[in-house]
């Protein structure tokens, strides 16, 4: 043991924890006893499993995560594959495991059902899967020898492949990943995105049902300021009803294209490094031109922002802002300081659990939280709109709650921000 140095040591027993740190300055022997004293104190426990939830898989390394906002300690898992560590007040505790090529994460949400004693496993899987699937048309025949591309979470393409005599195809794909799919035939196309985490299931095949495209649609993004044509802009276009996204790019000439399908509801997301992003609601009814042009009835100007703009997130079922929230906002309340002509929109997101009611609510109540904070910075009510978009917009493709874990959900439970002019 090293002297001038802190050290902590954490014992556990179920139900009982000790937790202490010393240091080692001058005054330190080259012998010391330190005694711990165990206390009744809540556990978590559990054991590290392979995927197939009956192979041991010993001395792994698990990072505690407290919250949202702290890394509070790291362990291993025993050479039975054991750990156990003290259970904080908090609402929520995480744990992100990994050994090699292996990984895996365990959230534990923290209730008045909680029982200490419980075991919390871990399932560690693998990096690499695969996706089977197959292509049809709307009349239910099958799609032979159409493109598929396969595209990572930003819309950047991967591969392609086109369908066999029996209209299937299949991509090699990595673990913990959100990809997109997408299928074209002419004036038909079809789109899905898929999660990979834990609870994928590799055997299933993915079925891509072609359906006309709709009308082309254009849009053109500048910058507010200089009216300067804005390249490589990302425009996810997400349909409301099945959360279903595409993602597509501005050209040199910052123009994008798009299809709208008649009797539908989008939202369209434009970002860019450095620049505020932009949210657009478009409502289509029963008759659509051919051609739409977006310019005519939206403002698709974007303007900087002189920094990376990030969202902050919340804890499960949550309103109460982090501490690591309340450095962004702090960023965000400084911006607005500076451009007294400017006013700034705050949406508020959940995960899909829920119904559409609460999450709604849960969504408008976080915005308001975030508007709170800014007025205690010294920013006017009257510069702040809050909307509440429940369970939408996901950052991730976990919109349905069984693909994924607590720790996948939580990216979506967020605030984002617009500056408006």
């Amino acid at each position: 043991m090293s002297i001038y140095r802190y050290y902590r040591i954490v014992a556990t027993n179920y139900g009982m924890v000790e937790d202490t740190s010393f240091y080692t300055g001058k005054e330190w022997g080259e012998e010391q006893t330190k005694n711990l004293y165990l206390k009744n104190h809540p556990t978590v426990q559990g054991y590290t499993y392979s995927i197939d939830s009956t192979t041991i898989i010993d001395e792994v390394k698990i990072d505690v995560i407290k919250g949202i906002d702290a890394n509070y300690l790291s362990i291993f898992s025993d050479q039975n594959g054991f750990y156990q560590i003290p259970l904080l007040n908090d609402s929520i505790v995480i744990m992100e495991a990994q050994k090699k090529r292996k990984s895996g994460n365990k959230t534990i949400i923290i209730d008045t059902n909680y029982i200490t004693s419980s075991m919390n496993n871990i399932i560690l899987h693998g990096s690499n899967t695969e996706l089977n699937g197959i292509v049809k048309y709307n009349n239910d025949s099958i799609a032979i020898n159409v493109l598929v591309e396969l595209l990572d979470v930003d819309g950047k393409l991967i591969s392609g492949i086109s369908t066999d005599s029996l209209g299937k195809f299949n991509f090699k794909l990595n673990m913990d990943k959100d990809y997109e799919i997408y299928s074209s035939d002419g004036q038909l196309e079809a789109v899905e995105n898929i999660h990979t985490g834990v609870h994928w299931n590799k055997d299933k095949n993915q079925v891509l049902i072609l359906n006309p495209k709709g009308s082309a649609t254009y849009g053109k993004v500048v910058d507010a300021d200089d009216q300067t044509a804005l390249s490589f802009v990302k425009i996810t276009l997400t349909d409301s009803s099945t959360n279903i996204k595409n993602i597509t790019y501005t050209n040199d000439q910052g123009i994008f294209e798009m299809a709208l399908r008649k009797n539908s509801s989008y939202t369209v997301k434009l970002e860019r490094i450095n620049y505020f992003p932009k949210i657009i609601d478009i409502r289509i009814g029963d008759t659509i031109p051919e051609i739409i042009d977006l310019n005519k009835e939206f403002n698709l100007d974007l303007i900087k922002s002189g920094f990376k703009v990030e969202p902050i997130y919340f804890e499960f079922a949550s309103h109460d802002i982090t501490k690591s929230s309340k450095e962004e906002l702090d960023v965000l309340a400084n911006i607005l300081k500076d451009r007294k002509n400017r006013t700034v929109t705050i949406f508020g997101y959940t995960d899909c659990r829920g119904n559409n009611t609460y999450n709604t609510i849960l969504g408008e109540n976080r915005a308001k939280a975030v508007k709170d904070y800014l007025i205690s910075e010294g920013i006017s009510s009257k510069r702040i709109n809050v909307v509440g978009k429940g369970a939408t917009n996901y950052v991730n493709n976990c919109y349905q709650p069984d693909d994924c874990t607590e720790a996948e959900h939580r990216m979506n439970r967020r605030c984002e921000f617009q500056i408006d002019d």
